[in-house]
């Protein structure tokens, strides 16, 4: 190989080196939002709106809001976080132990990529305090990287 060859060379490896570094930076340096969507406690249940950190926007329902049992939850959701028209929600006591487990409903058509309205039926149930709803994006595949889920304080009375 000769000389012009091997400078060609050199100039070439080192502007795809340059290229590479840059995308790298360019990743690395990219601002990450505090409080993913599959980490329930980081996310204030002020975000409990329609928002990229927070998809789920409630209709009668704000934070440490006193509820009753039977009571009935409706809101919205993108269309991505049903499976077969359905996502699942726990209730969970002061001390994250599981006091009920049940799903939210679709109403209408979920298969959009688009709001969908729903319900949940959380019934009677002798527990009373604080207590956290939280709300998982069905993930019917169970890699991780498809979790998503909103956790909101409530009271029991």
């Amino acid at each position: 190989m000769n000389k012009h060859a091997k400078a060609i060379l050199i100039i070439l490896t080192l502007g795809i080196v340059t290229i590479a570094v840059a995308v790298f930076v360019a990743i690395v340096a990219t601002p990450r939002k505090v409080g993913a969507p599959s980490d329930p406690a980081s996310i204030p249940a002020t975000a409990v709106t329609a928002s990229p950190v927070a998809p789920i926007s409630l209709g009668n329902l704000a934070q440490n809001q006193p509820i009753s049992l039977p009571y009935q939850v409706t809101g919205t959701a993108p269309g991505n976080w049903f499976f077969e028209a359905s996502f699942p929600v726990k209730l969970l006591d002061a001390n994250s132990n599981l006091v009920l487990q049940t799903h939210a409903q679709a109403i209408g058509n979920w298969m959009t990529a688009g709001s969908v309205a729903f319900a949940i039926s959380l019934p009677a149930n002798p527990y009373i305090g604080n207590a956290t709803l939280v709300f998982s994006k069905d993930n019917p595949s169970g890699e991780p990287q498809n979790d998503a889920s909103v956790s909101m304080p409530i009271v029991i009375q």
